[in-house]
C-alpha cells in the first residue's frame, strides 16, 4: 500500500484562501465534486469537511495529492509569531472514490498541521522525524482516518454506488489499518519500515553530527521489512521523506541565518541555531 502526503513547509506567506461560511470552501474544482460529495456521505468525512470549511482549507486538484502547510514568522511587540496555513491537492487522474479516501487524509493534516516549529533553533532531527509521524495531525493520524472512511465506503457500498472492483481495492488497501490500528504500539511501529530504503536512510542518519546514542536509538527503531506505507511526492517510507524534509529546512533557515550576518542575529537564539546548524556541519 502506498499513502500519500510529504509536508511542505515553505519559508514565505501563502496569501489566505476565500472560502464561504458553509460546509465546504468556496473553490472546489468541479473536477473533485463527486469525490467531496462521497466523502461527506460518511461520518468522519463530513465533520472533516465542515472544520476544512470553518478553517478555510482550500481544495484544489493537481498531479498528485498532497497538503502543503506553510509556516510563516514575523516579530511583532509581543515577539515572534509563527502562522501555519494549509491547502490541499487531490491527484485530478484517480476515480472519484479514491479521491475522497485522499481527502480524507490530507484533511488531517490541513486541518491540524503538525506542531513542529520550521524556524525553532533546538529543532532536531528525531523530533521532527517522530511528529511527522506520530505527533496530531500526522501521518499515523492521517492513514488512520482514510482507512476509517474506507471502512465506511466498505460497509456501505452498495448504498454509495461503489464498485465492488474498488471496494475490494479499500479492502486490500486498508485492512492493515483495520486490524492493527487499535494497537497503537503495533500501529506506530509500522511506520518505521524502510524496506530497500534502511541502508540509504542509515547512510544520511551516520553523516549527521548527533549524538551516537541518537544515531543507536534509530537503529533501533527503524526496521528492513518491506514499508506499508511511504510519501507519494518522494516515493519513500515516511523516516527517510522526514530525514530529507529536515535537511531541507535547515539548510534554508541556517542559510539564511548566516546570509544575514552576526549584526542581525539574536543573542538568545544564536547558539541553539549554531547547534542545530551544526547538525549539518553548516557554520554560523
Amino acid at each position: 500500500m502506498v499513502f500519500r502526503f510529504l509536508m511542505l513547509v515553505s519559508l514565505i506567506a501563502l496569501a489566505p484562501a476565500k472560502a464561504d461560511p458553509g460546509l465546504l470552501p468556496e473553490k472546489v474544482a468541479a473536477e473533485l465534486r463527486n469525490a467531496v460529495d462521497l466523502l461527506s456521505k460518511t461520518v468522519l468525512g463530513k465533520k472533516e469537511l465542515g472544520e476544512a470549511g470553518r478553517a478555510r482549507v482550500p481544495i484544489l486538484p493537481g498531479p498528485v495529492s498532497k497538503t502543503d502547510v506553510v509556516a510563516t514568522r514575523r516579530k511583532g511587540a509581543d515577539g515572534e509569531q509563527i502562522t501555519m496555513e494549509s491547502r490541499v491537492i487531490i491527484a485530478r487522474d484517480k476515480d472519484a472514490v479514491f479521491q475522497a479516501l485522499d481527502l480524507a487524509h490530507e484533511l488531517v493534516h490541513a486541518i491540524e498541521p503538525v506542531k513542529t516549529n520550521p524556524f525553532d533553533p533546538t529543532l532536531s532531527p528525531g523530533d521532527y522525524v517522530r511528529s511527522g509521524i506520530e505527533g496530531g495531525g500526522g501521518e499515523a493520524e492521517a492513514i488512520r482516518s482514510e482507512c476509517a472512511v474506507g471502512y465506511e465506503f466498505f460497509e456501505s457500498g452498495a448504498k454509495l454506488g461503489i464498485k465492488a472492483e474498488a471496494l475490494n481495492a479499500i479492502r486490500a488497501r486498508c485492512s492493515f489499518a483495520w486490524e492493527e490500528g487499535e494497537d497503537r504500539s503495533q500501529w506506530i511501529r509500522s511506520f518505521y519500515d524502510l524496506g530497500n530504503f534502511y541502508s540509504e536512510f542509515n547512510s544520511i542518519l551516520s553523516g549527521l553530527r548527533i549524538p551516537a546514542s541518537e544515531k543507536t536509538r534509530w537503529g533501533r527503531a527503524t526496521r528492513p521489512r518491506s514499508p506499508l506505507f511511504a510519501s507519494a511526492v518522494t516515493h519513500k517510507p515516511y523516516p527517510l521523506a522526514l530525514l530529507e524534509e529536515y535537511l531541507q529546512i535547515t539548510r534554508k533557515v541556517c542559510g539564511r541565518a548566516k546570509a544575514r550576518g552576526n549584526a542581525s542575529r539574536d543573542p538568545a537564539s544564536e547558539a541553539p541555531l549554531g547547534q542545530r546548524c551544526g547538525v549539518l556541519g553548516i557554520g554560523l
